[in-house]
């Protein structure tokens, strides 16, 4: 591809042929990434790395220039000045081809935009192609491959316009694609986190199992893809001030329903994109962009072309939640209305998104000021009816919307008088969920339905075929079908984990049948899945010890699921996934009462795991933690039963057969169990067997812990009988102190 070069100094010529290399080398490099990221071939540090490089000064402007513009004879001009680097756009009127606005578009959502400047231009550019988009009579008349073109083209720009709308809300950074995240707003449960010890104690658990670091975006509640239920219908009665009205009737009365369709939207300018945004951008090319489609729609919404049609309905649809006032929420759904009962539409992502929408303004408004034509039991019929048929389509996609929209039900005021609704859906979703063909489904599709399954289960009810036994029975499926992708058993285990907050007998009844799961886990199972489980386990338990007293029965069941995890543990090989269950395995044993339980199962998986020196590494060190918290955790007085614990693990290390590797494990025990923090701190140098980390340091390390037994007056022969145990396990052999120390 040519590239036109301009200088504004003779001096600056030298350069032309660099930049023109630059550019074909920019240009390969985009189309060869995007390609292997298309096909998935890259990783996600990968990705990163390469959008971070391409968003780089010169580049990110080379990048953004569609390379199949040259079927248009379009050549990129490129200015060079003293100062900086001037680049020419592409033309508007070479968009209007679907090859270029399809490349260009595909550009921006990649990259996205770095300042508002670009956001802009994008959006002028963009903007341009919906403007000589044919409507009405226009559809008529005319060559029909060049409208055809033309719709295809405003298809794309349409999608291309809602995501650039959309990357205004990524966070922390507007428009960055790589660092940055769209934020998911999660039903408010009046659920006190910090209010009980072991809750607290569970959160960190979870947050050690789930490997979470201190990045905010780290965390549930943000995503890298926009999708529906992005917000809840909390967010959307504050950002409309539904809450702050004693009504919304009279603002939406204003509305007639005998209106004409093609009403303008409100010109308001919402307080709330401008605190999102900084400016009011946004909130223009919103209603710039929403005008438009009133537009279309006013020449027969019914006689739009079915792509415009459906790219137009997904855009409303998603662009709905930034709406800031109820009646352009009733605007849209009074030019919709006619689309309801259209069959052909039924069948066809259009249904899903208009039924979508549908619900979700049912939702907002309530039932009295939904349609001011229908009485109460009419509108309540109208919804029951339409969710009642639609929800037994065979497309995937228009039940995934229907089950989307119902989340919003479950979150208004009313579900009172939506009792049979709510049971219809109960019925079909536990008929969904215990199919055998469930696990073969769609990803998205399975989240889907355990939101709306949890979105019940929130509503403190209990229908017929939701009652606790089942939710207990569906969460364990999930845990038990082998087949299920983890992504999805992560969502589970966290809507399980949401709705154990405020649920004490389905606490119980998941510890119960967790600890059976557990405790059948071998090497061959997915180590994420084991994390999902203990993650789960630890929530339960904790639970139900916040709402009672230790029972053996407690106890025994923590000391089995500690057990059987050390023993997976000592059968994987990857130094990363040992040191997080490992990590968080030691937290959750710290809830057994009796901490010596602690050291007895970590010394018995080092005795057994002696061949797999990862996992005998991450042991000894929770064995140094667990006493570095014992020590600091208990008063001076109590030096004597820690040391008390170093001595009597002496005698399970004569069932390693190693000589060599005893002695390593004995030296890192005593290092560990040393009342010195000097010494105790060594561990880490220890464990990894570096020799000489500092001068007499060995020498010192065995003198201090003998100095350190003196000083407790823990009786020497029962020393020496722990120690005749290890060398020969001879109890008539004599051994002086001197033979202990050379022992040592």
């Amino acid at each position: 591809m040519n590239i036109l070069i301009e200088c504004d100094d003779i001096e600056l010529k030298k350069l032309e042929v660099n930049v023109k290399l630059a550019f074909n080398i920019t240009a390969n490099c985009f189309n060869t990434f995007k390609e292997l990221d298309e096909r998935n071939e890259l990783s996600e540090p990968e990705r990163k790395a390469i959008k971070s490089l391409l968003r780089c000064s010169v580049m990110y402007e080379f990048s953004l220039i569609p390379t199949s513009s040259q079927i248009c004879n379009f050549e990129p001009k490129v200015t060079l000045t003293k100062d900086k680097i001037l680049f020419k756009s592409i033309s508007i009127h070479m968009l209007n081809s679907i090859d270029v606005v399809t490349d260009f578009s595909s550009r921006i959502s990649w990259l996205g935009w770095k300042d508002r400047r670009q956001f802009e231009d994008f959006w002028m550019s963009l903007f341009g192609v919906l403007s000589s988009t044919p409507c009405g009579e226009e559809l008529e008349k005319g060559d029909k491959e060049v409208i055809q073109e033309q719709l295809a083209s405003s298809t794309v720009a349409i999608d291309a316009l809602t995501n650039n709308l959309l990357q205004s809300f990524l966070f922390p950074k507007q428009g960055d694609t790589i660092s940055s995240k769209y934020p998911v707003r999660l039903p408010i449960l009046n659920v006190e986190k910090e209010e009980y010890t072991f809750s607290k104690q569970c959160n960190y658990i979870v947050d050690i199992l789930r490997n979470k670091t201190f990045n905010p975006l780290d965390d549930d509640m943000y995503v890298e893809k926009y999708d529906l239920c992005q917000v809840t219908l909390y967010h959307i009665w504050v950002v409309t001030k539904v809450l702050e009205k004693t009504g919304i009737k009279n603002e939406i009365n204003e509305i007639n329903l005998n209106d004409e369709v093609n009403m303008m939207l409100p010109k308001s300018v919402s307080s709330y994109m401008i605190n999102m945004t900084d400016d009011l951008d946004t909130n223009s090319s919103l209603k710039a962009l929403l005008d438009n489609f009133s537009h279309w729609f006013s020449k027969g919404v019914q006689n739009m072309p079915l792509n415009l049609l459906t790219a137009t309905t997904r855009s409303i649809v998603l662009l709905s939640d930034l709406f800031d006032d109820v009646s352009t929420y009733r605007s849209i759904y009074i030019q919709l209305k006619p689309l309801f009962e259209t069959e052909e539409y039924k069948r066809t992502p259009i249904g899903g998104y208009i039924l979508y929408y549908l619900l979700k303004y049912f939702s907002i408004v309530g039932i009295e000021t939904f349609d001011e034509e229908q009485s109460e039991s009419e509108t309540i019929h109208f919804i029951t009816s339409i969710v009642e048929k639609e929800i037994q389509s065979t497309c995937l996609f228009t039940k995934y919307c229907i089950y989307s929209g119902t989340i919003f039900l479950c979150q208004s005021y009313t579900t009172d008088k939506l009792a049979s609704l709510i049971e219809l859906i109960s019925e079909n979703l536990y008929k969904e969920v215990t199919n055998v063909m469930f696990n073969k489904l769609p990803d998205f599709y399975q989240d889907r339905i355990f939101q709306m399954i949890f979105s019940i289960q929130n509503l403190g009810l209990e229908t017929k075929m939701l009652t606790e036994k089942n939710t207990v029975k569906i969460i364990m499926n999930t845990f038990n079908d082998k087949y299920i992708s983890c992504n999805v058993l992560c969502k589970v285990t966290r809507l399980t984990m949401q709705l154990i907050s405020y649920n004490n007998s389905l606490s119980k009844a998941l510890m119960d049948n967790l600890h059976l799961f557990i405790s059948k886990i071998d090497k061959n199972m997915n180590i994420e899945r084991v994390k999902c489980a203990l993650s789960l386990f630890s929530k339960a338990i904790c639970k139900v010890l916040d709402c009672t007293q230790y029972t053996t029965e407690i106890v025994i069941k923590l000391q089995n699921v500690i057990e059987t995890t050390l023993i997976y543990i000592c059968n994987i090989y990857s130094y990363e996934d040992v040191i997080v269950l490992g990590n968080g395995i030691f937290e959750l044993s710290w809830l057994l009462p009796d901490k010596n339980m602690i050291l007895d199962l970590l010394i018995d998986q080092i005795v057994v795991s002696i061949d797999n020196n990862i996992s005998l590494k991450v042991i000894l060190h929770l064995v140094g933690k667990l006493f570095d918290r014992l020590y600091h955790e208990n008063t001076k007085s109590d030096a004597h039963n820690i040391l008390l614990l170093v001595v009597s693990t002496m005698s399970k290390i004569k069932l390693i057969n190693s000589f060599e590797k005893s002695i390593y494990v004995m030296r890192c025990l005593f290092c560990a169990g040393n009342p010195n923090e000097c010494v105790r701190s060594q561990i880490f140098w220890n464990v990894l067997d570096i020799q000489n980390v500092s001068p007499g340091y060995r020498k010192y390390l065995f003198t201090s812990i003998l100095n350190a037994l003196d000083a407790v007056k823990i009786d020497k022969t029962f020393l020496i009988n722990s120690m005749k145990r290890v060398i020969k396990g001879s109890s008539e052999e004599v051994i002086d102190i001197n033979r202990l120390h050379a022992f040592l």
